[in-house]
């Protein structure tokens, strides 16, 4: 120990000494002639200053601050966060979240839509605080699958009027039903299209079975009505929706934004109380929704190993 905080604790052990000395004559002295409970109150007051100038010593308060950026998708950037959480919860630090030009912002940013995570406030005082976002990592290190899935059913917790919109929109459904994600826009930028025949016909559906389908291109919707006519077929994608582009939605007023991500948000959780959920492993939501509901949720390409790593979720 050092020489210094010992002296501290041996200076202290003396205090609490003269303490129980005096309180063991204090009876002596009714009427406080001598003095003797001025004398305690006094060293009552240096011993707390006394405890406070060892817990400033010994307590070293660490921060990790995650910055939600503009420079990717929300379910990317949402696995880096998830990253740094469980490096600050597995170390016992305080993590905290700040903004920077996030671009699912409509007022508060994250707790527009979440309950969880709190702002980093400057006025907290830390002795150390680490700043991460999206593709810096730094010293942290990767993680398994199951630390993962926990953090994110930890995190991944909607506001109450989006948990309302969730549900009513599964009574309308009425009844279980199969989930089938297909993501279009620029992800032909990083991976070829699956054709919506060839992807309907390695999925295991009956003619009886009820499907919701979340894309972000309403042509996916017209193709699988028209290959499977016989089902009910629900979405919560629009019409004019033809694919999501991250250029445009740099572009989206507040109420579009806080449109979109809701949309977004609540087609995901719909899609995850399905019976049978089908998902395409080479998208950010797609391993994101493996994560949420690993055990119900099977990921497309079947050609491609049937498992999910951490760097892979991670991957752009």
């Amino acid at each position: 120990m050092d020489e210094g905080l010992k002296s501290k604790y041996d200076l202290l052990d003396k205090i609490n000494e003269q303490i129980a000395v005096i309180n063991n004559i204090k009876e002596l002295d009714v009427e406080n002639k001598f003095g003797l409970q001025d004398k305690i109150n006094q060293l009552l007051e240096y011993k707390e200053s006394m405890e406070k100038m060892i817990s400033a010593i010994t307590t070293k308060k660490k921060a990790v601050v995650f910055v939600l950026t503009d420079q990717a998708g929300f379910a990317s950037i949402f696995g880096f966060l998830c990253r740094a959480y469980i490096f600050a919860k597995e170390n016992g630090y305080d993590f905290f979240i700040k903004h920077n030009k996030w671009h699912y912002t409509y007022k508060d940013g994250w707790n527009d839509y979440f309950t969880t995570l709190k702002e980093f406030d400057f006025l907290t005082k830390y002795d150390s605080i680490d700043y991460y976002w999206w593709n810096y990592m730094n010293v942290i290190p990767e993680y398994n699958v199951e630390k993962y899935c926990d953090c994110m059913k930890e995190l991944f917790k909607l506001k109450e009027n989006l948990l309302e919109k969730s549900d009513e929109f599964i009574k309308t459904i009425g009844g279980e039903y199969i989930s089938i994600y297909v993501r279009r826009g620029d992800k032909c930028l990083e991976d070829p299209y699956m054709d919506i025949p060839s992807l309907v016909s390695s999925f295991t559906i009956t003619d009886t079975d009820k499907l919701f389908i979340q894309t972000d291109d309403y042509y996916v919707i017209d193709e699988i009505k028209r290959l499977l006519p016989n089902n009910e077929i629900h979405t919560m994608t629009e019409k004019m929706e033809s694919g999501s582009h991250m250029m445009k939605i740099r572009e989206f007023s507040p109420e579009d934004i806080k449109t979109h991500t809701e949309n977004l948000l609540v087609s995901i959780y719909v899609f995850l109380k399905g019976k049978k959920c089908y998902s395409d492993r080479r998208s950010n939501i797609g391993r994101l929704h493996k994560l949420l509901a690993i055990d119900t949720v099977t990921l497309y390409p079947f050609y491609l190993p049937n498992t999910i790593k951490p760097q892979f979720y991670l991957d752009i």
